[in-house]
This record gives C-alpha cells, sequence and structure tokens, in this order.
C-alpha cells in the first residue's frame, strides 16, 4: 500500500457500525456496545488512515495503563498497520519501550496510560495533537478526557478525538454523547446519536456475527444473568450493575417542577468543584398523611444549580439569584472538603469556604457531613416506598419521603449510575465507582444528612380521645386478637 491511499478496510469485513464511525467527520466520536461489536478494530483503522492520509500528522493512542495497554490495543494497532503497509518499507521507527511510532512519511503515534492523578494532570499540557484515539472510554476520568480536548491543535488535523466503549451506566460517557442527543438512526442491533459536535454509534455483538465465531453470543447468552446481557450483548447503557440505590425509580422519585409549598422548611446542599462542576440543590420538607391519617415528613428537591469551572463569587451570585433571598433558608450546608485552609490571602490562610461565606454576596454557610456509609444508608431510607404513606403527589398508597423536581436533570441523570466499585468490592471495601459522575449525588447526601434517620425519627404524639387514637389503638389490637383484642385493648385503654 502507498502512502495517501485509503485503509481498505472493506477487506477487514467491516460490519455497519463500523462504516459509519469511520466516515463521521465531527470532533468527538464514539463506538459502543457489545462484547466483540469490532469498535477496537474500527479505533485502530481510523487511526491508521490519518497516519496514512495525512503526512506528518501526530496522533495518540490511550488507555486507562500502559501495561494493559501495550497487551491489548497496541498490539491490535500494530496488526493492522502490518496489513496496511510494509513494515522495513514504510516505518521509520518504533520504540517499543517508550511507545513511539513513526511512519517515513513523517506520521507520529504515541501509545498512553492515561490514568493521570489531578497532580500530574500539567504533562497532558505538553501534548500538540492532530488526533486522540481512546480505548475503553468508560474508564477514563473525565477531567483527562477535557484536558486533551484542549490538546487537538496540530495545523496537520483532522483534529478529531474518538473512543471506544463498554456500556457502564449514566457515567460521564453516557452523558456527553447520548443524553439529550438527537436519536437520527435505530434498529435492532444499531443506532445513532448526533449532538452539535459529538457522533456516537451503538451496536450490538449482533452487528459483527459474521465475523465472530458461531457459538460466540450464544455461549454470553448462557453464562450472564438478564442484565449483564443486555449490557454486554445489546450494549444498553440502561442496564446497571452494582447500583448503590437500587430503588430509585423515575415513575416514583420523580415529580413535575413547582415552587415550594407555603411555610415549608427550605434548605440548601452544595458541592464545590474547580474545574469539575459545582452543583447546589434547593430543598423544603413537608408533611404528608398515611393511610390512617397519621402524619409524616417527606423531603423535595426543587431546585438545581449546576456549573462548570467558574470562580466562587460567580456561584454565589448566581445561587443568590435562584435563592431569591438566602436568609430565608434555614441552613446552607457546603462540602466539608472547602474548610481546608490550602489558600493564602494577604499572608493569611485561607479556604473556599472563607470566600463562599465573605461579602459581597455572602451566603451563610456551614459545613456538611460527608460521612459516605450513613449518608448513603440514609439516601436509600427516604427513597424507600413505605406501604402505609400516601404518595402526596399522586394520592396513590405507597410513598417514598424523598422526591425530586423533573428540572434537576444532573441528580436524576446520575443516580441510576451511581455503583459500588467491584475491585473495592472485591477487597471487602464498599466505595463508590470513581469515574461515576456524583457532584449531584454528594449535595443531595450532604442534603439528606440534615435530616433525621426515618428509622429513628419520634412519631408525632396522638391526642388522646381523638379520632386519631382510637384509630391507632383498633390498629394495635387487630394485631392482637381481632375484634375480642380490640375489646380488651380499649376497655384497658380507658381504664388506663
Amino acid at each position: 500500500m502507498t502512502f495517501g491511499a485509503p485503509v481498505d478496510f472493506q477487506s477487514l469485513d467491516a460490519n455497519p457500525a463500523q462504516g459509519v464511525f469511520l466516515t463521521a467527520k465531527e470532533f468527538q466520536l464514539l463506538l459502543d456496545g457489545g462484547a466483540g461489536n469490532g469498535k477496537t478494530l474500527a479505533g485502530c483503522i481510523k487511526g491508521i488512515q490519518c497516519m496514512l492520509n495525512i503526512p506528518g500528522s501526530v496522533g495518540l493512542v490511550g488507555g486507562y495503563e500502559m501495561p494493559e495497554l501495550r497487551k491489548s490495543t497496541m498490539q491490535d494497532f500494530l496488526e493492522v498497520l502490518r496489513s496496511a503497509v510494509d513494515w522495513k518499507r514504510d516505518v521509520a521507527k518504533f520504540n517499543d519501550q517508550q511507545g513511539i511510532l513513526t511512519l517515513k512519511n513523517g506520521s507520529t503515534v504515541s501509545f498512553q496510560g492515561l490514568n493521570i492523578p489531578p497532580s500530574e494532570y500539567s504533562k497532558i499540557k505538553n501534548f500538540n495533537l492532530g488526533w486522540i484515539f481512546i480505548d475503553q472510554l468508560e474508564h477514563i476520568n473525565e477531567q483527562v478526557y477535557l484536558r486533551l480536548l484542549l490538546r487537538l491543535r496540530h495545523p496537520l488535523g483532522p483534529r478529531q478525538i474518538w473512543g471506544t466503549a463498554n456500556p457502564e451506566g449514566h457515567i460521564w460517557v453516557w452523558r456527553t454523547f447520548i443524553k439529550r442527543k438527537k436519536k437520527i438512526y435505530s434498529d435492532e442491533n444499531m443506532e445513532v446519536h448526533k449532538g452539535q459536535d459529538t457522533f456516537r454509534v451503538g451496536a450490538s455483538t449482533y452487528v459483527n456475527k459474521k465475523n465472530l465465531p458461531q457459538e460466540y453470543i450464544d455461549r454470553i447468552r448462557r453464562s450472564y444473568p438478564g442484565y449483564l446481557a443486555e449490557r454486554y450483548i445489546m450494549g444498553s447503557w440502561d442496564s446497571f450493575e452494582g447500583q448503590i440505590w437500587p430503588t430509585f425509580d423515575d415513575e416514583t422519585h420523580v415529580i413535575p417542577d413547582h415552587e415550594p409549598l407555603e411555610g415549608a422548611k427550605r434548605f440548601v446542599a452544595i458541592d464545590h468543584g474547580l474545574s469539575a462542576p459545582t452543583c447546589g440543590l434547593f430543598f423544603y420538607v413537608a408533611e404528608g398523611f398515611t393511610v390512617n391519617h397519621d402524619p409524616f415528613t417527606y423531603v423535595v428537591v426543587y431546585q438545581e444549580y449546576w456549573k462548570i469551572s467558574h470562580l466562587v463569587q460567580f456561584h454565589k451570585l448566581n445561587l443568590m439569584r435562584l435563592a431569591g433571598d438566602a436568609d430565608s433558608f434555614d441552613y446552607w450546608k457546603l462540602d466539608p472538603a472547602c474548610w481546608a485552609k490550602t489558600r493564602e490571602r494577604g499572608g493569611e490562610p485561607f479556604s473556599i469556604a472563607d470566600e463562599f461565606a465573605e461579602d459581597p454576596y455572602g451566603l451563610p454557610i456551614s459545613q456538611a457531613n460527608n460521612n459516605w456509609d450513613t449518608s448513603v444508608t440514609r439516601v436509600a431510607q427516604y427513597m424507600e416506598v413505605n406501604p402505609e404513606y400516601i404518595n402526596p403527589f399522586t394520592g396513590k398508597v405507597g410513598s417514598p419521603t424523598l422526591f425530586m423536581c423533573e428540572s434537576c436533570e444532573n441528580l436524576i441523570d446520575t443516580i441510576p449510575g451511581y455503583v459500588f466499585d467491584e475491585a473495592a468490592t472485591e477487597r471487602g471495601e464498599d466505595k463508590p465507582l470513581s469515574t461515576t459522575i456524583r457532584h449531584a449525588i454528594d449535595a443531595l447526601r450532604y442534603g439528606i444528612m440534615t435530616r433525621p434517620d426515618p428509622t429513628k425519627e419520634e412519631k408525632p404524639k396522638v391526642p388522646v380521645g381523638s379520632p386519631a387514637y382510637y384509630r391507632l389503638k383498633m390498629k394495635q389490637a387487630r394485631r392482637m386478637g381481632g375484634a375480642e383484642g380490640w375489646r380488651r385493648h380499649y376497655v384497658n385503654s380507658v381504664i388506663s
């Protein structure tokens, strides 16, 4: 093959999903879906097309850790390259140790592990790239991905980034490429979403059936339970394993937007981010009734604030605008990490919390409780449907004590994908998956931690002799033996 000629991926028996993906021109591309659908192969082909068709191009192939990348994606890339060029004639240099390959037409590709801690993000600034391919994008931190976008500035282009991914619930990859993006094509084995500068092709394993061993799909079907088969064969991003709050359901917990009830207790919880999003959730507390007309309290998240990469002054101003009057709220809870005095002003230690509290637009903040185990349990308790509570919004029997308005999109979208870290679980630890988008979730935890434990909350006292008193006594008596039990219990209560 000569330089300048496109890679003949038809000879590699490309499937329909690969063909659509390889011709996409958008800035950010994703090919995801079922196991064995040809994702990695297509990602490699696209990179090799850039190297051959754009002499002097500079690209990066990334994965989570370099050792795994070297054993898998890097080997796939080299195998496809060997099928497309004469190695001795067309390859100028290949440094296996450093993971750098250069063609004689001047095109270069580097293989790079992307599990980069925040303290080393500055290393990414040294990249000047024309294209980026990230395999298994679901394992990459969103902040690393966003910083890589800024590195796509090489004059030779094509200045595109593409990734391949296995569905892992409603993580940042889903939000970037699927959430509220227009679906422009769909059939039983493939769907295509298009955003302003994103393009996503999702395909099931069946789309690549002709290139797989005959028993491959049947074996997966037999080996995996239903929800895993949906994820790993059909490529569903809505099939979750290890959910932290599995009882959450849109139909149960999400309600139409409305203003807080007059006189209701209101409060705000904020999770602050520097380059990450800052999220503020506005809550109110109201009273409902059980089937026995006894009162219970419920909590509503009625408004959400969500902004990325702004100064504290900007957040304060906009939170104040949403609140109207900060002092009309019972309290404002802020991420406890903000109290660390990691800054300096006028020679004195200074914290993000100090900045939130100072004028102008100072907020009456106090420190949130970030105990993860307790807060996760408490949110789960508030999400639980109590069969004796009447839903205050539908009038039906059976209600949780936590609701959220439909405009709180980031909170609603991220709860289903809030899952346990499988590797940590195997070590006997309970912790969330690190790549989960959890800024709204953390604000939810801070807010609910200000509320009583519903399993220990003192029941309102019922006045003796009131109708509610006798209803409660009858209910207790039924547990003691029907009508005769009621008579005995009633007589005893009167005598006492």
